[in-house]
C-alpha cells in the first residue's frame, strides 16, 4: 500500500509520485540573452524541473492508429478542441503533442467498466486476448483488473527497452507492488488523473477549529509530528454536541469526525504503515499480518476504538453526497474523511476549510501515508498486440506528457489555486502526494481473498475480532498467493 513521488510537487524529491512527464518534442528550452551571463541567469530562472528526457526514439508511425480499450465512465476524454478549462486543455494539448511527435492518431474504444460490471469488463479483455484479437494496443481499467495477472494475457513491461520504472511519471509504489516475480503486467502512471483524485485525505472546518476551545491547530499537529489516531480521537470526543437537544446523536448534530465505513476505514492499514502483504525474497507477495499480528491487532484496535468512540459519526459510503458532505459544509463536523477530488465540491463553502493527511499510527511512524480509492486506472499491453513496442512507446509518451502538462494543471492550478484556500493546505497536498503508498492487497483483491476490507467489516459488525479474521483468512490468502507464484514462475521459465 503505497505510492508517490514528486509529481508536481507531490512527489518531488525523487521521482514524482506517479505517472507522467514530458514528451519528445520541445526538449530544448530556448533561452535568449546577449551574453553568456545573461543566458545562464535566464536558463536558471526558466528551467522546468519536469522537462525530463523521456528516453524515447525519434520514430514516426505514418498516421497509425493507437487504440485504447478503456472505461466509458472514468477515463479522461479525448477533447477535439480546447474548452477553456485548465485541465481539459492540458489533456487536449498532451494528446495533440503525442500525435504530432509520433505521427499517430489516438482513439479509444469504451465499455461500461463500473464495479458492478467488472466481471464482464475483465471477461471482454481476456476473451479478446484468448481469441487473438489485435484491435487494442493498450487496455485500461479499474486497478482491480490487475487480478487478471498470472494468466499470460499481457506483456511484461520489464522487457521493453523504452520502459524505465524509475522515471517520475510512473506510480512507483503501485508498479513496485505489481512487479510480481519480475513480471510487471500492469502499470500505473500519470496518463490518468484518477489516481490523484482518489487520494484519501482529511478536510477540516477552519472556523470550527478556531472557535471551539482547546482545539490545536491541525496544520501544526501535522508538521509537529503529533497528528496521530489517538490525537484525532482525543479532539473528536471533546467537541461532540447534541445541537437540536433531542438527546440522540444523528446527522443533525455536531461531531469531531464524520466518515464512512468503507474506503475511509480500509485506508487506515496504509496510513498506519501496516502492509497486508509484503514481497518475499523472490519478489512474490506473501500474507504479512500473521507474522506481524501484534502490530496488526494494535492498528485494528486503535481504529475500532476511534470509530466506535464518542464524537465520531460513521455511516455507509453511499451516504457521502447526500449526508456527509452537507454535514461538513454546514459545520456539523470538524474533521471529514474524503477523496481529494472532494475539494471541487467544498470550494462552494462559505466557511474556509483546510486539507491535511490521514493521521499516523503513532509519533514513531516515519511519514504520513495514504492510498487512492480503488478505481484508478492501470494499463496493460495485450500479449497478442500487433506491435508491442509501438504500444510501449506511445504509452510512455502519453504518461510523460501527462506528467509535464496534465498533472501540473490539475495539482498546481485547479487544486492548489482554484480549490485550496490557503498556503498551508497547498503544503499539505505535497505531503499527501509524497506519502502515496499501497501494497499488493490494495489492488489484487481476488488474489488476497479481499482481506483489505476486513477492518471495515469488523467495524460494521460492531465486534473487535481482528485476530479471528486474520486466522480465518490465513490459509486461503496463502493458498491464493502460492498459486499465483507458481503460475508466474512457470511463465517466466518458458521465456
Amino acid at each position: 500500500m503505497q505510492y508517490i513521488n514528486k509529481v508536481i510537487a507531490f512527489i518531488l524529491a525523487a521521482a514524482l509520485l506517479l505517472p507522467v512527464l514530458g514528451s519528445c518534442a520541445e526538449k530544448d528550452a530556448g533561452v535568449g540573452g546577449d551574453s553568456e551571463t545573461t543566458s545562464d541567469i535566464t536558463e536558471t530562472e526558466t528551467a522546468d524541473p519536469r522537462d525530463i528526457d523521456d528516453g524515447l526514439p525519434d520514430v514516426q508511425y505514418d498516421g497509425a492508429t493507437f487504440t485504447l480499450f478503456c472505461r466509458e465512465e472514468a477515463f479522461e476524454q479525448y477533447f477535439s478542441e480546447q474548452t477553456g478549462e485548465v485541465v481539459d486543455d492540458a489533456i487536449y494539448t498532451r494528446n495533440l503533442k503525442v500525435e504530432e511527435d509520433f505521427n499517430v492518431k489516438l482513439q479509444k474504444f469504451t465499455m461500461n467498466g463500473t464495479w458492478a460490471n467488472m466481471a464482464a469488463y475483465r471477461k471482454t479483455i481476456s476473451g479478446a486476448v484468448l481469441s487473438g484479437d489485435q484491435s487494442f494496443d493498450l487496455v485500461e481499467g479499474d486497478c482491480a483488473i490487475a487480478d487478471l495477472l498470472g494468466n499470460n494475457y499481457f506483456c511484461n513491461w520489464n522487457e521493453f527497452e523504452y520502459f524505465n520504472p524509475d522515471q517520475p511519471w510512473w506510480a512507483k509504489a503501485s508498479n513496485k507492488e505489481l512487479n510480481v516475480g519480475g513480471k510487471l503486467e500492469f502499470i500505473v502512471g500519470d496518463y490518468t488523473l484518477m489516481l490523484w483524485e482518489g487520494l484519501l485525505v482529511i478536510y477540516f472546518n477552519k472556523q470550527l477549529a478556531k472557535d471551539l476551545p482547546g482545539i490545536e491547530d491541525p496544520y501544526s499537529l501535522v508538521t509537529g509530528n503529533q497528528w496521530t489516531i489517538d490525537k484525532l480521537a482525543e479532539i473528536s470526543r471533546n467537541i461532540a454536541q447534541d445541537l437540536n437537544g433531542d438527546s440522540e446523536f444523528d446527522e443533525n448534530d455536531r461531531y469531531g469526525l464524520i466518515t464512512t465505513t468503507g474506503n475511509c476505514i480500509d485506508n487506515f492499514w496504509i496510513s498506519s504503515d501496516m502492509p497486508i502483504t509484503v514481497m518475499d525474497q523472490d519478489g512474490f507477495p506473501m500474507f504479512n499480518l500473521p507474522q506481524q499480528s501484534e502490530r496488526a491487532l494494535a492498528v485494528a484496535e486503535k481504529v475500532y476504538n476511534l470509530i466506535k468512540g464518542p464524537g465520531v459519526y460513521a455511516i455507509d459510503e453511499g451516504k457521502v453526497a447526500d449526508t456527509l458532505q452537507p454535514m461538513f459544509m454546514d459545520g456539523r463536523g470538524l474533521f471529514f474523511t474524503d477523496f481529494l477530488k472532494g475539494a471541487e465540491v467544498y470550494r462552494t463553502m462559505e466557511t474556509d476549510f483546510g486539507i491535511i493527511p490521514y493521521p499516523k499510527f503513532d509519533e514513531s511512524q516515519e511519514k504520513y501515508e495514504t492510498f487512492s480509492k480503488t478505481g484508478y486506472g492501470t494499463f496493460a499491453i495485450p500479449s497478442v498486440a500487433r506491435d508491442p513496442e509501438f504500444s510501449c512507446i506511445i504509452t510512455v509518451a502519453l504518461n510523460a506528457e501527462s506528467y509535464k502538462k496534465v498533472v501540473p494543471a490539475y495539482y498546481e492550478v485547479a487544486l492548489k489555486t482554484k480549490y485550496s484556500r490557503d498556503n498551508e493546505s497547498q503544503a499539505m497536498l505535497d505531503i499527501i502526494r509524497e506519502g502515496f503508498d499501497m501494497d499488493f492487497s490494495c489492488v489484487c483483491l481476488d488474489n488476497t481473498s479481499w482481506f483489505l476490507l476486513e477492518m471495515r467489516y469488523m467495524i460494521q459488525g460492531n465486534s473487535f475480532d481482528m485476530a479471528s479474521r486474520i486466522a480465518k483468512k490465513e490459509k486461503t490468502v496463502s493458498k491464493l498467493l502460492e498459486k499465483l507464484k507458481s503460475n508466474i514462475q512457470k511463465q517466466m521459465e518458458q521465456k
